[in-house]
């Protein structure tokens, strides 16, 4: 009789009639928070009742605060939760649990593994997705180069062993790395690029591998579309692809087409011959020649010895119409961009960034070292093949007089 008592008399004492869990926003949780070192700005914002951005979620999962308290808030005061998908996973590995990053993560269908909270529309959460929200899958090297996805290890998702990550079947747990990222292990993401495009990537870093396989995608994709995709983009390494239909349908398409079609892709055959070989003189006279050559430490006529000595790949053309990104450079001689864009580059301008060189095909706006140029037409809208190059060519690059061009 005691025990049966003991809560009626608990609820008396706080004037309450029953007991709650305390809410998010009562004062005295509030300020156990910002004992704890709760952002000040975070602390105002919910005391309020206002609705919380981005760094005041990832402050709340920091003080320890579980979802069951900030999703209650959010609902309540209508936070928008459409986070991309690299915000999401830097809270779950600054410790948000399930129930929060399920909340924020059913825009972009991302389920945690094993969470239980997954839809039966979802194809069971995790297990059915080629990308996941799992701290395993996002250590160091995606945000080292920029990549906003979800990596997964193409080998133990095809074999069904999705749940190393937690301990789970396939690669058990954490203490699978090594095998894992074994050699010969391709690593590609798959990941939500807005509400109606997905974007693969074919590695984790920029190379004449995942080159060459993006290429092979992208054929595969010229040759046989797939029923459903409206449109396809190469990129450095990946391929962005657009459903056709709504944001539902483009999701849906995402989980039920997009994974065999990757299973085909791991198998398709890469070629990494040129698809041609085109030659291109240039005049190395470029204004930033001396400034390369200071900056490298190289001679001008070493400069232009270790440009034109070798062949390169046309990884893909953009920035400008016929614009060619080829690589990759004499590791010699890569440089930032200028600190100073200039407002207006020459056309048939040959210049370096980075560990690629390119061609101005007009006349623009650019960063690049200028080291050259040429009087090839990279692009001729009237012509019926406007463009000179095309991803897979080669160029190699003759040295010559101002007399020969």
């Amino acid at each position: 009789m005691k025990k049966a008592l003991l809560p009626a008399l608990l609820a008396a004492l706080c004037g309450c009639a029953t007991l709650q869990k305390p809410q998010l926003e009562s004062p005295p949780y509030l300020q156990a928070l910002a004992q704890k070192g709760l952002d000040p700005g975070t602390y105002t914002r919910i005391s309020k009742g206002r609705v919380l951005g981005y760094d005041d979620i990832m402050a709340l999962v920091r003080a320890g605060v579980p979802g069951s308290m900030t999703v209650p808030y959010l609902k309540a005061t209508k936070t928008p939760y459409d986070f991309s998908t690299r915000q999401i996973n830097r809270l779950v590995a600054a410790g948000a649990d399930d129930e929060l990053v399920n909340y924020l993560g059913k825009a972009k269908g991302i389920y945690l593994e094993d969470s239980g909270n997954a839809p039966a529309s979802a194809g069971g959460g995790a297990a059915f997705h080629p990308y996941w929200s799992d701290p395993y899958y996002m250590d160091a090297a995606p945000f080292d180069f920029g990549y906003p996805g979800v990596w997964y290890d193409s080998d133990n998702w095809r074999n069904g062993n999705q749940g190393g990550g937690h301990g789970g079947g396939g690669g058990g747990g954490h203490g699978g790395r090594e095998s894992r990222r074994g050699a010969g292990v391709m690593d590609w993401s798959v990941e939500p690029y807005g509400p109606r495009a997905w974007l693969v990537r074919f590695g984790r870093d920029l190379s004449g591998e995942t080159m060459a396989r993006a290429l092979a995608v992208a054929r595969e994709l010229e040759t046989k579309p797939p029923a459903g995709l409206r449109e396809f983009t190469m990129g450095f390494g990946s391929v962005l692809l657009e459903p056709e239909g709504d944001d539902e349908a483009a999701a849906r398409w995402g989980r039920r087409v997009l994974p065999g079609m990757i299973e085909n892709w791991r198998v398709l055959e890469v070629d990494k011959t040129a698809a041609r070989v085109v030659e291109i003189p240039v005049v190395y006279d470029g204004e930033d020649l001396a400034e390369v050559s200071r900056l490298t430490g190289l001679g001008a006529g070493e400069v232009i010895a270790r440009h034109s000595g070798r062949e390169y790949r046309v990884w893909l053309l953009g920035f400008a119409p016929g614009f060619p990104y080829l690589g990759v450079l004499d590791e010699a001689l890569h440089l930032p961009r200028r600190d100073i864009p200039r407002p207006r580059v020459a056309a048939g301008s040959v210049a370096i960034a980075g560990g690629q060189t390119g061609i101005y095909p007009a006349a623009s706006a650019g960063g690049w070292h200028v080291i050259g140029r040429t009087a090839a037409k990279l692009f001729d809208p009237g012509a019926p093949d406007p463009f000179l190059l095309r991803p897979g060519d080669s160029v190699r690059f003759l040295a010559v007089g101002a007399d020969d061009v």
